[in-house]
């Protein structure tokens, strides 16, 4: 029995004095608020007040591609299967169909997550201070919007 608990103990200590994480020269301007990994191993990075940055290197080196997303606090990143990015922001929701090069304003929610299902339909949810937030979905790549019923 005395084994088996010094030999947890021994693990225990291992797991907990690895050290998993490295920091990287993230994004310098606003601080990250969300994250998005495309197909393709670029990371996005949503900033509060510095739009949208890209790394294509695992981290090491971040641009900002705010083509149409500047001064915007960036609050959810959701990317398609086609690698269409889709941005929630507090000024409403933007589009890529570029990888980010340049962004399209689709629709006036400013939302705080964003999700996409298997189907490619897009969720939207907003928040209220004190009240009951609101889910909005689209059918049509962020075209069209439509606002989901409390039950």
């Amino acid at each position: 029995m005395k084994l088996m608990i010094t030999f947890l103990l021994l693990l225990t200590s291992l797991c907990h004095s690895q050290d998993f994480w490295e920091e990287t020269n993230g994004p310098s301007n606003g601080n990250v608020s969300c994250l998005a990994i495309n197909s393709s191993g670029d990371i996005f990075a949503g900033t509060e007040g510095g739009g949208v940055y890209r790394t294509n290197d695992n981290g090491d080196n971040w641009i900002q591609i705010n083509n149409g997303l500047t001064n915007i606090i960036v609050q959810s990143i959701a990317i398609n299967s086609n690698g269409d990015i889709f941005a929630g922001t507090n000024d409403g929701i933007y589009r890529s169909i570029d990888n980010g090069d340049s962004w399209t304003y689709l629709k006036d929610i400013r939302n705080h997550y964003m999700a996409i299902n298997l189907n490619g339909d897009i969720f939207a949810g907003t928040s209220n201070k004190g009240g009951a937030g609101v889910i909005f979905r689209s059918i049509d790549n962020g075209e069209s919007w439509t606002k989901l019923k409390n039950s």
